[in-house]
């Protein structure tokens, strides 16, 4: 079977573009702390990075009724200083460099809000690198993978199709794009283990991001 024909790449960004696990951890440590919360363990803090604080929060023991409270505190703490506490993960300028040689449209797909993604992107000096990028907004709702990614193809102004390809390190990232009949591609570098990409059952998954390029690029 020939491979599709790459146009378009949405990116993920907590654990695919950038390291951001010590600002995110640091943040939610002080937010669960400041309302007397049991601290979990450094492996299942790691698994709230990437999915919406609706799920990954209530995931590592934030119960329902105090969600509110610990992500308010979380967003006075992360806004200020722990979105800057991130760094692009070895490799990943060298795949955008490829892909944007080869053509291809890019936008960062994001369940983080919008506005702090942006500052995040513009931090790292890869603004230049997408032509859209799209996150959650709490205000109308826009908070899941799928709603994200609705966001970024409206930005772009293209259609879901074959043409398309999310990259991401976690499930939300493949069960987002699967609503949208957009095929995704794992990665190997970030917060996602790999038994949870196998049962998610991406087209690909990369281990490098050299990888994420030879899989696009076919």
């Amino acid at each position: 079977m020939t491979a599709p024909v790459r146009k378009v790449a949405l990116f993920d960004l907590d654990g695919t573009l950038s390291a951001s696990e010590p600002g995110i951890v640091s943040s939610l440590v002080a937010a669960m702390a400041a309302e007397g919360l049991p601290i979990p363990s450094a492996e299942l803090l790691r698994t709230a990075i990437g999915p919406p604080f609706a799920i990954g929060l209530p995931a590592i023991g934030v119960p329902l009724d105090r969600l509110e409270a610990v992500t308010a505190r979380y967003r006075d703490t992360y806004g200020v200083t722990g979105l800057f506490d991130t760094a692009v993960f070895d490799g990943v300028v060298e795949m955008l460099d490829a892909l944007r040689t080869a053509g291809l449209v890019m936008a960062v797909a994001t369940s983080k809000p919008e506005h702090n993604a942006l500052r995040i992107v513009e931090h790292l000096r890869l603004v230049d690198y997408f032509d859209a990028i799209a996150g959650a907004d709490l205000e109308t709702g826009r908070v899941d993978k799928a709603g994200v990614i609705a966001r970024a193809l409206d930005l772009l102004g293209v259609d879901a199709g074959p043409s398309v390809v999310m990259v991401g390190d976690r499930h939300h990232d493949v069960d987002g794009a699967r609503e949208h009949g957009i095929d995704s591609i794992t990665v190997g570098w970030g917060y996602g283990t790999l038994d949870e990409h196998v049962a998610a059952a991406p087209f690909a998954h990369a281990a490098t991001p050299a990888d994420v390029v030879r899989t696009i690029l076919g």
